[in-house]
């Protein structure tokens, strides 16, 4: 796959680097699709970027976290993500 067929470079960059979560999660859904995802995680781990979506998944202070909106609840031994209660 040549740098033309990978999205993150023939898009707008700041789609990967956003703060708005359905952008976010459209930048993920692109990574998922590439064939060089786990190679682009990995490396955005061993360098600790500082922010944004690599690999697709979120990556804050050099570690992998939530989507903005999201919390994290452990079940049975798994990490699953919710969307945040609404206040009634």
């Amino acid at each position: 796959m040549d740098s033309a067929e990978v999205q993150c470079r023939s898009s707008d960059p700041d789609l990967w680097f956003s703060s708005v979560r359905s952008e976010l999660l459209t930048a993920i859904a692109w990574c998922r699709k590439c064939s060089r995802f786990h190679q682009c995680l990995t490396g955005a781990l061993d360098r600790q970027e500082v922010a944004g979506i690599w690999g697709g998944r979120h990556i804050v202070g050099g570690r992998i976290a939530t989507l903005p909106g999201t919390t994290r609840r452990y079940s049975a031994g798994r990490l699953r993500f919710h969307a945040p209660s609404k206040a009634p």
